[in-house]
């Protein structure tokens, strides 16, 4: 539904861009799972991962909340912050369900590429959309 806010359009397409970055990294990370890395390399390498994640997530939830901010009534601003948040921490008992199974069942390395791909996908089919929408739009007022 916010896709037909123009503004919007111009956020969203910035944070599922950034979105799809997360989803390049979840890959690199199952890559890295893959590899047969000696324990300081490894270790490096997921210093690096997570510095890498912080940045881009930073960067996704700084627009999203200036956007929350801009858009949402200040009377209203904390209910709305506060069951954002609140739906947020329902969904990490779903994650822990599902990934502690996944992880007891298959190796890491192959989880995370799978969700890394899952994620790209799913982020690339909504930046089509918005693409879509937004090109559809301009045809119509074009004419």
């Amino acid at each position: 539904m916010l896709m037909v806010l123009p503004t919007f359009k111009r956020i969203l397409r910035l944070v599922l861009g950034l979105g799809a970055v997360i989803g390049l990294l979840v890959v690199l990370l199952g890559s890295v799972f893959l590899s047969a890395l000696n324990g300081q390399w490894l270790i490096g390498l997921l210093i690096g991962w997570s510095l890498l994640v912080g940045i881009v997530l930073a960067f996704i939830n700084t627009p999203m909340s200036v956007y929350m901010q801009l858009t949402v009534p200040t009377e209203l601003l904390g209910r709305v912050d506060a069951t954002f948040s609140t739906l947020m921490q329902l969904a990490l008992p779903l994650g822990t369900l599902v990934y502690g199974s996944l992880f007891q069942a298959c190796a890491a390395g192959p989880v995370y590429l799978v969700t890394g791909l899952v994620i790209i996908g799913y982020l690339s089919y909504n930046m089509w959309r918005v693409h879509h929408s937004v090109a559809t739009k301009q045809i119509g007022n074009d004419e």
